[in-house]
């Protein structure tokens, strides 16, 4: 596959609007499927792909009924802190530090430990047969694309305070 054009028609297992919203964009047929039936839809061809991380598709075996993994890193975990902002501001300035200073290392262990999982679930998938490849650039492109536009749409709903929190993302 290298493009969005291999996959038109394709049977997409879909499990919510936003994982339907990608097939359809990306010209494949969104087929609603939970994940408790997901190997049983695989070896039984009600649906022929999907997305995922690579720790679902360790989980389900996905070898016994798929050939490829495209690792387009379209889950990647993310390790946060929250705190009510009050609660924030009421801490001295020297609880502040240690917070912030705490929670950037939890985060940054967290992520290490996920990327560490990630390519061990990889390798898993590899040494059972599958081909384990990057997409090609002008699927990168395509999934850029859908991603694009459903961000566009999610902003057309979620207004100033939606766009707030996207131009905080992207600088991250």
């Amino acid at each position: 596959m290298t493009s969005t054009e291999d996959i038109a028609g394709v049977k997409f297992r879909a499990y919510n609007a936003a994982t339907a919203r990608v097939a359809e964009l990306a010209g494949m047929v969104p087929t609603q499927i939970e994940a408790a039936e997901l190997k049983q839809a695989l070896a039984t061809g009600v649906v022929s792909s999907f997305i995922s991380s690579g720790s679902t598709g360790v989980d389900e075996k996905v070898w016994e009924d798929l050939t490829h993994f495209y690792d387009a890193k379209a889950w990647l975990p993310r390790n946060s802190i929250f705190v009510n902002n009050d609660a924030f501001s009421a801490l001295s300035d020297e609880a502040k530090t240690c917070l912030t200073t705490e929670a950037a290392a939890a985060e940054a262990r967290g992520s290490a430990r996920a990327a560490e999982l990630a390519g061990g679930f990889l390798k898993t998938l590899a040494d059972n047969g599958m081909s384990v490849t990057e997409p090609s650039g002008a699927l990168a492109d395509d999934l850029s694309a859908i991603g694009a536009t459903m961000t566009a749409e999610w902003l057309d709903n979620a207004g100033d305070d939606g766009a707030a929190i996207v131009d905080a993302f992207k600088m991250k």
